[in-house]
């Protein structure tokens, strides 16, 4: 053989079942339990209390709901589990055979698989499974070549067992098959790891990906690949265990990692470290104790611990081992069963969740084995409808169990009384503490057992008050609640039914909107008990004015910024009230009464709306008109002159935003751009001249007036002279004068534009 062995791994499965069904305290509760595990279903009708009280204004009250129940108490209990050797009762059995390491649980097909190992023919090449505590023959179309050392594991996201190399006397294998259906298929991955024997394969639950670990190719390996989908891929974490073959690589899905444990480097030298494997990294555990050093061990999650399981392997200088050794919570604890298989290496180990148990099969010590064991206890649950009550207080009992047989249930109800049955009821009569228990024995003597306490009181009785519980709003109702029997002291909940609540034993609600409401009590006694009453209060509500909206501002209209003042006036409705100012510029305000500056030149609508404490709505609006502020005052002297004189034109300016523009238009096509000037008309007519002021932001102001221009007289001109006129009526002063205006305006423009985008 290649040195030194592989380790079989297996785990095994206790499977609890919890009854999560609620049972209710219920008078003639029916219980039936469907198998001897005590597995069935609980059917308790549901009781009703016809109890009423009157207030002392006479008023009956409304009968109270059922009383309180607490939910059922449930309590665990496990006997300590153990090794059980049942090969005399699993029919055909594989052959002997040691150097094995493939066995796992296939949980698409429901059962365990073997393959494989090193038996008195040579290397094997069969497949068995395990079942209902039998081996079955099975015989594949197509299946792996006869070899030991390989590896086994399932991947629950492509739904098959995986295999890896193995070897034989003279060679070591790469290649990858899966198992599913009763059938093996051998892939055709370029990329896989290099040939191998004692390698280890688990499922990794925090990456979600098959997990492979070292093995043997003529040295020790300590590479990490993983595994999904067909494809292999290699990692190169920054920690990993140091080369090894035969680990034990186990998944532990209730610490959601990979669990490995010791081998050995080919050489004679044990490894007895612990590492955990979760996000692409190795982790090494250091714990307080642990397994010796050793290779070649059988390892397997047991979901009832929950954690792992470690069985025997060699150690040093070859020498077997049988001891049993348990990983959860990051910890190694020794088990000691009252018996164990015999020491080995290279039992093939696996949980089998089927059968609730880890099973164990053949491997290599004084003598090569063929046996099969199982690593195994029970769990029971045990369940009590409630544990507190008045007197008489039905409780119903459950009790069910997981992994024995033929299992036998005692309930003891702590007052004498008690029954072989699994599930049952039992009234308490009279006030007091008691203390039910119940034990589970299977057919091996393992017990275990459970316990509960139980509370009876003396029934609870509550009355309840309430006065007025008619009237107009606002309406302030009283409440009462006196308590008797129970257990002292009481806790009371109110509600109004319109959103307030109180602890008090006696508080009082006002209600301020018309309706129905319904008003309870909840009172409750030191032991949970719980007693419920309710009224009905109607409010009837008041003749209201309707809600009307008015608002006054300090002005209307004036140059930007303009700052005004607002009020506004409401009346009718029901207070108190939410009042929403909107300006017409984007910005809003809240309150009665506000202040805004405008800052834009514009016509802008201001609106206040107002809702009253139902939710009636109400406007009022305003219109407020900033203006730019820039003004200009135009005359002339005379107002009517003979053509061909000249006419004064006087003009003044202000507001606004300095410098101004002047542009003055004398109506004739000829124009000006001094705020003082003078034009002398070449013909007679009725003119219209207008001084046109325009400030640094673009802003303007205009004042027109009119001209009434006669005949000229006249009067011959000198022969040698022209028209001393700068305002004439020539076609080129006319030109000059519109280019004047067309400048001043695009300029204003442009002033105006350049401010707006800063």
């Amino acid at each position: 053989m290649n040195g030194a062995s592989p380790t079989g791994r297996r785990g095994r499965f206790i499977v609890l079942i919890l009854i999560s069904a609620t049972l209710g305290l219920v008078a003639g509760a029916q219980l039936q339990v469907a198998d001897h595990s005590g597995r069935g279903s609980l059917v308790s009708p549901a009781r009703t209390n016809h109890l009423a009280s009157t207030s002392a204004t006479g008023r009956t009250i409304a009968p109270p709901t059922p009383a309180a129940v607490f939910p059922p108490e449930i309590r665990n209990g496990s006997s300590t589990p153990g090794w059980e050797n049942i090969s005399a009762s699993t029919g055909a059995t594989p052959d002997y055979r040691d150097y094995g390491r493939s066995l796992a649980y296939d949980a698409k097909d429901g059962y365990v698989v073997l393959f494989g190992g090193d038996g008195a023919s040579g290397y094997l090449a069969d497949t068995w499974a395990f079942h209902g505590g039998k081996w079955t023959l099975l015989h594949p179309k197509v299946a792996p070549s006869g070899r030991d050392h390989s590896t086994l594991a399932y991947d629950p996201v492509d739904g098959y067992l995986v295999l890896f190399g193995g070897s034989t006397s003279s060679t070591s294998d790469a290649d990858t098959w899966t198992f599913s259906g009763g059938n093996w298929t051998l892939l055709h991955g370029t990329t896989h790891p290099s040939s191998r024997w004692g390698s280890s394969l688990a499922w990794d639950p925090a990456d979600q990906v098959m997990l492979l670990f070292g093995g043997c190719g003529g040295a020790a390996l300590g590479d990490t690949w993983t595994f999904l989908h067909g494809n292999w891929t290699q990692l190169h974490p920054k920690a990993s265990p140091t080369s090894r073959e035969n680990p034990q690589l186990v998944s532990d899905p209730a610490a959601n990692t990979t669990v490995l444990f010791g081998g050995d480097n080919y050489g004679g030298s044990y490894a007895g470290d612990t590492w955990t494997f979760n996000a692409g990294n190795w982790t090494q555990v250091t714990t307080p104790i642990h397994p010796a050093a050793r290779s070649m061990a059988s390892m397997a999650y047991d979901p009832a611990l929950p954690g792992v399981v470690l069985f025997g392997g060699s150690g040093a200088s070859y020498g077997m081992l049988g001891d049993t050794w348990l990983f959860r919570d990051g910890n190694w604890s020794q088990a000691t069963p009252s018996q164990s298989p015999a020491a080995r290496y290279f039992g093939m180990m696996s949980d089998d969740p089927a059968d609730s148990e880890v099973v164990l099969f053949g491997g290599a010590g004084a003598a090569t084995y063929n046996d099969t064991w199982v690593y195994r206890g029970f769990n029971m649950t045990g369940m009590i409808s409630t544990g507190r009550g008045s007197a008489p207080l039905t409780v119903s009992f459950v009790a069910n169990e997981t992994g024995g047989d033929n299992p036998t249930f005692q309930w003891n109800f702590g007052d004498g009384n008690g029954t072989t049955n699994a599930a049952t009821t039992y009234i308490y009569t009279q006030p007091g503490m008691y203390f039910p228990t119940v034990s589970v024995v299977d057919e091996y003597g393992a017990t275990a057992t459970a316990s509960f306490v139980v509370l009876v009181g003396a029934p609870l009785a509550v009355t309840a008050l309430a006065t007025p519980t008619d009237g107009t709003v606002p309406l302030t109702v009283s409440f009462a609640a006196l308590a008797s029997g129970g257990n002292a002291p009481y806790s009371y909940a109110w509600a109004s039914g319109s959103g307030n609540s109180s602890s008090l034993p006696a508080p009082y609600f006002t209600y301020g909107a018309p309706g129905t409401y319904n008003a309870t009590v909840r009172v409750t006694d030191a032991f949970g008990v719980a007693q419920n009453r309710n009224f009905s209060i109607h409010v009837q509500g008041k003749v209201i004015a309707p809600l009307e909206v008015t608002l006054t501002a300090s002005t209307l209209s004036g140059p930007a910024p303009l700052l005004v003042f607002f009020r506004s006036n409401v009346v009718g409705g029901v207070a108190p009230y939410t009042l929403n100012w909107n300006f017409g510029d984007g910005t809003q305000a809240s309150g009665p009464d506000v202040q805004h500056s405008f800052d834009a030149v514009g016509t802008l609508p201001v609106t206040l709306t107002v809702h009253d404490a139902r939710g009636v709505v109400d406007h009022a609006s305003v219109t407020i008109t900033p203006t730019s502020g820039i003004w200009a005052q135009a005359s002339s002297e005379p107002t009517s002159a003979p053509a061909k004189t000249n006419v004064s034109f006087f003009g003044a300016a202000g507001g606004g935003t300095p410098p101004y523009i002047i542009v003055w238009n004398f109506g004739d096509g000829a124009g000006a751009t001094v705020l003082n000037t003078s034009h002398q008309y070449s013909s007679a007519a009725t003119y219209t001249a207008s001084l046109t002021v325009i400030d640094a932001l673009g802003h303007s102001a205009s004042q027109s007036l009119s001209l009434k221009i006669t005949a000229a007289s006249v009067i011959p001109p000198p022969a040698t002279t022209t028209p001393a006129s700068t305002a004439g009526t020539t076609p080129g002063t006319v030109s000059i004068v519109v280019g004047i205006v067309v400048g001043a305006v695009i300029i204003a423009a442009a002033i105006a534009l350049s401010r707006s985008k800063r």
